[in-house]
This record gives C-alpha cells, structure tokens and sequence, in this order.
C-alpha cells in the first residue's frame, strides 16, 4: 500500500480545516445575502395618510336620513335671506352664513364647499382666523347638487393649528348677481333641527358637533340687507345663532392632518 509521505500525514489536519471554514463561508454567503439597496424615492409609510375631512357633510351624510320612529334625521328646507315688500318692489336681503370652528390636531385646508338648492351658481366663500378676524383665503365655489356638498380648492394650502379658533362663512349673494334681485341662486338651505324619533322625542342641539378631529361650536348669520356687502363680514357677537337655531345655510371646509 502506498503511503503518503509523512509531511502531507502532519498537513491533513491543517487542510481539512481549511476545506471546512471555505465550505461554511460559501453556504453563509448563500443563505444569508448582504442587505438589498434602498428604494429612491423611499416609499412613505401608510401611517402618515390621512384621510380629508369635511365634517359638515359627514354631518349631513349621518342625520340625513329617513325619519322613523327609532332614527335621528335632520330637517333641510330651501329659504331666501328676508323678502320683504317696500315701496316700489320687493327687496331681496342678502347675508354673510356659516360657523366657527377647531381642530384637535394641526393640519392643513385645501379649500371650501357649499350645499346650496340651486346647481350651476358660484358662491364667494371664506375663510377667517378667529383671534386676529383676519381674512386667511377666499374661494369660489360652483354648486353641483342640492344634496351633497361642492368643493374648491385653494390656491395655496392654509395651514391650521392645533386648538386654534376659526370661522368659515359664504355670501348669500351668487356670483355675478346684482344686489336686491331675485335668483335661485341666492337661495340656501336652511336645517331646521336634529328630530329624534320622527320628531316625537327631544331634539339633539345642533351644535356643537364633532366629526373627526374637527368641532363645530356655533353658527352665525351676518344680514347685510339689500346693499353691497362690507369688506370684512367676520361676525360681530350679535351674529352668533342659539344652538336649537337651525343652519342658516351650510358650508364646509375640507381639512387634512
């Protein structure tokens, strides 16, 4: 039998060590592979989407509903801001509407709405801070149905702060129509209260009322009457309605965390 020299019989255990850690290095690279690269952009986790809100229809979407007796349903009947007889005519009153409202949490608005009997008028509508009354953005707004809200984008995003006071109000007035004249589009809806049981229980106040983050705390009504409206209609503390008042018409605002 053919021996191996005594030399290489000193090696084996040196070589077969050898072959052993290349065997584990080549099944640790195989089953265990350096980490992959990032993606570019990296995508944004789904915690940080958010839905929009709008709590005025989501008022509407939840009370709007058919009146039994084992259900809450908001009444909505069409008005016109005070007709009235003078000398000469009739005269046709006009008005500032809407409500004051917070949010929980800090965000953004990306523009208003309105939900007015009338399709195919454009409404000013605007935007107020509370504490300081100033004018934040305006926008027109075209109404598409009579039963769900139309919205307008705002050029500029307005950011909102947290626990922060602010108003959102509309002009009776459609766009492009003359002072004291008469247009379905000036019309508004008015909601008439929050009946519970078909009406045989005691009714719910209308506000305040919270949908998502925000709060409506009051409504307002601001009558300029028959003339031009003022520059600035931000609500003096007469405007301000009961909460058993019903919505002197109705906007909204659409609002993102």
């Amino acid at each position: 039998m053919t021996t191996l020299p005594r030399r290489l019989l000193n090696l084996l255990p040196v070589l077969t060590l050898i072959l052993l850690l290349q065997a584990c290095a080549k099944d640790s690279m195989v089953i265990s592979p350096g980490p992959l690269p990032l993606p570019n952009p990296v995508p944004i986790h789904p915690i940080n989407f958010y839905p929009i809100q709008e709590p005025f229809q989501a008022f509407v979407t939840k009370y709007n509903v058919p009146i039994t007796n084992t259900s809450e349903s908001i009444g909505i009947t069409t008005g016109y801001f005070d007709t009235y007889p003078r000398t000469g005519g009739i005269e046709y009153d006009a008005a500032e509407l809407g409500f004051a409202f917070r949010s929980s949490v800090a965000g953004t608005i990306l523009g208003l709405g309105t939900m007015l009997p009338a399709t195919g008028f454009a409404h000013t509508v605007t935007l107020w801070d509370s504490a300081t009354q100033t004018v934040l953005a305006t926008v027109s707004v075209t109404n598409q149905s009579g039963s769900a809200f139309s919205y307008a984008d705002f050029a500029t995003t307005i950011p909102i702060q947290a626990n922060h006071g602010y108003v959102v109000g509309y002009n009776t007035l459609a766009n492009g129509n003359p002072v004291n004249s008469y247009s379905n589009g000036n019309a508004f809806s008015v909601v008439t209260g929050i009946l519970v049981d078909g009406g045989q229980g005691s009714d719910i106040p209308l506000t305040p009322f919270t949908a998502g983050t925000i709060t409506v705390e009051n409504t307002f009504e601001n009558n300029y009457g028959d003339g031009q409206p003022p520059t600035n209609l931000f609500p003096t503390a007469s405007d301000w309605i009961g909460q058993n008042v019903g919505f002197f018409g109705l906007c909204d605002i659409a609002f993102v965390q």
